[in-house]
């Protein structure tokens, strides 16, 4: 049997699954898309994450581990971040898609 194509949804259900097997950790879509985001956005500006850390007064080890998926954010420093980059939550948080988090695409499903 073939193993299901990359991009699937089978195919991403298999690697949730093996990643649960595996103790690796499971991240959901909007941190994805999230970590995505701001990393694109600090890029564009030129940023390091320390740039960045100095002006959101968050640490530089929190920027990165925002920006690898490995942090649940909480609303405060996503202000702060928001902020740092002179722009709301809401558009902080816009994909391109419908300026929100589309959990319903494909991209949504798999950050």
């Amino acid at each position: 049997m073939r193993p299901p194509a990359a991009g699937s949804w089978v195919g991403d259900l298999v690697s949730r699954v093996i990643a649960m097997d595996s103790g690796a950790p499971v991240r959901s879509a909007a941190r994805q898309l999230l970590a995505r985001r701001l990393r694109v956005l600090r890029t564009a500006r030129g940023w390091s994450q320390e740039v960045l850390a100095q002006l959101s007064c968050l640490h530089r080890t929190y920027i990165n581990s925002v920006e690898r998926a490995r942090r649940n954010i909480g609303i405060d420093n996503l202000e702060k971040l928001a902020q740092a980059f002179g722009m709301t939550v809401g558009d902080l948080c816009a994909t391109g898609h419908n300026n929100h988090f589309d959990f319903t695409s494909q991209e949504g499903r798999h950050g």
